[in-house]
């Protein structure tokens, strides 16, 4: 119940602190204009600046400014996980680092936006999200268009749809923070499955962490080889291997993470996992001295790690309701969302690598999603079922009331009980109210008290001014008076 309350609650108290005054026709346009417009320009200048430090360091690469600015476009689209030919060679296998970063811009742009321009209804947000894909989705169908006749061939209608998608889904992240759900599917969307898609999120995040462990102990074990593939001939070689494997590090740690969860990853004659290992060649790239040189019997403990990561989830589900058969069915839910996470991942990090033997890097995306899933829900589930209350819910027994024929007469008497004591009151208040008006009217044959003493003396200061009368003894007659 709580979980529906929160995103409105949110937008209400932003909205308290920063109430929108009027929004002119031109902030609008302001508004609109820099939240689809930036997010291009700094990602076409990072892509263009990265490919300028990893050709322009190289010995001999023949280096110029304006054809990194041609080759920037190219590598924006990259950066946005569109497919490129380069020369007749395929290349899929696109960093994931530049993309995460742009679509946490976005993001953070759809949401200011609806800041400023005082949206806190979720209908309002739609022209946000709507200008911000129309505008990614239109500069990725340009470039593709640009580069025809080129080296580099792009599907149009790829390029048009995976940037205007992403960049949409980063804007609808942003603003639903501050706008909340819309009012139509709050009340078909169940609590507890918001609850179990939050943790599912967790879920993933949690597996990639594990992945990253993967990922850097196998550096550890690499030493050596890292150095030798990092001794290049010129430090210009050196750092440009450098930034290339850092971009393409994301893409290292969900393999890492398909080896921990159990189906492995593949380059080329490559395979790789906690079971079995067939080598073969790979690229000489600093990134790939992770990669083992042969099977160690112990690889089969990482299993644990991604069975933490789901204990980890099902901890955060543990007071989600006090019926352990529901935080289990919240469980299976944060598991569907694990294996729908694993999905993109394994999508986006592997692909094709040219048409060589380091052809193709792959994720088995199948076995990834339901390995995924597996690791959060079971182990979540047992958790949450295990640490939460284990008592069942017991709704309370109401004996059912039986009806008869004398059940009117019954009531109606106790009404006429409860209205004659009603009555008792009242008579007694009116019977207090009586004898205080009594208390206060004077009784004529009563003398005056004290209290009723001034009275008398006016009226003796009024019966000075008259003749006083003879007293006994007194001559009534005048003229006897000396």
């Amino acid at each position: 119940m709580q979980v529906l309350a929160t995103a409105p609650d949110d937008a209400e108290r932003l909205s308290e602190l920063e109430p929108p005054a009027e929004v002119t026709g031109a902030t609008r346009f302001r508004v609109l204009l820099v939240a689809a417009l930036f997010p291009l320009l700094t990602g076409y200048t990072l892509a263009t600046g990265a490919l300028a430090a990893v050709v322009g360091l190289a010995p001999e690469s023949g280096f110029t400014v304006s054809g990194a600015l041609r080759a920037g476009g190219p590598a924006w689209l990259a950066t946005q996980q569109v497919p490129l030919n380069l020369g007749g060679h395929p290349l899929s296998v696109l960093p994931l680092l530049p993309t995460f970063v742009l679509l946490l811009l976005v993001a953070k742009l759809a949401s200011r936006a609806a800041r400023r321009l005082g949206y806190t209804d979720p209908a309002q947000a739609i022209g946000v999200i709507g200008v911000i894909a129309a505008a990614h989705a239109f500069a990725g169908v340009t470039v593709a268009v640009l580069c025809s006749g080129t080296g580099v061939d792009v599907e149009p209608l790829t390029a048009f749809l995976l940037p205007g998608v992403l960049s949409g889904a980063a804007a609808t992240a942003g603003v639903l923070g501050r706008c909340g759900l819309p009012e139509p599917l709050k009340q078909y969307v169940d609590p507890l499955a918001l609850t179990g898609l939050r943790a599912g999120v967790l879920g993933v995040a949690a597996l990639l962490v594990a992945g990253g462990l993967v990922t850097l102990l196998g550096f550890a074990l690499s030493v050596p080889e890292t150095l030798r593939l990092f001794d290049a001939e010129s430090a210009g070689s050196g750092a440009g291997m450098l930034l290339l494997s850092a971009v393409y590090l994301p893409n290292a740690v969900v393999a890492g993470l398909s080896f921990a969860a159990g189906p492995g990853f593949s380059i080329g004659a490559v395979d790789v996992t906690p079971f079995a290992f067939d080598g073969g060649p790979v690229p000489a790239l600093p990134i790939l001295a992770a990669l083992p040189e042969q099977h160690e019997v112990w690889w089969p403990a990482l299993l644990v790690l991604p069975a933490l990561a789901g204990a980890l989830c099902g901890w955060g589900l543990r007071r989600c309701d006090p019926d352990p058969l529901v935080r289990v069915r919240a469980a299976a839910i944060a598991g569907a969302a694990a294996g729908f996470g694993c999905v993109l991942l394994g999508t986006f990090a592997g692909g094709r690598f040219g048409d060589g033997v380091f052809d193709p890097v792959t994720v088995p995306i199948a076995l990834f999603s339901l390995a995924g899933s597996c690791w959060v829900a079971l182990p979540a589930a047992l958790v949450a079922w295990l640490t939460g209350s284990t008592a069942p819910v017991v709704p309370v027994p109401v004996e059912p009331v039986e009806v008869d024929s004398e059940a009117p007469t019954v009531v109606f008497d106790a009404i006429q009980d409860e209205d004659a004591r009603d009555t008792e009151v009242f008579d007694a208040i009116e019977g207090e109210s009586e004898d205080e008006f009594d208390y206060e009217e004077e009784d004529p044959g009563e003398e005056p008290d004290e209290l009723d003493e001034l009275p008398v003396i006016e009226g003796e200061t009024e019966e000075a001014d008259a003749p006083a009368e003879p007293g006994p003894g007194a001559s009534e007659e005048p003229g006897q008076r000396d």
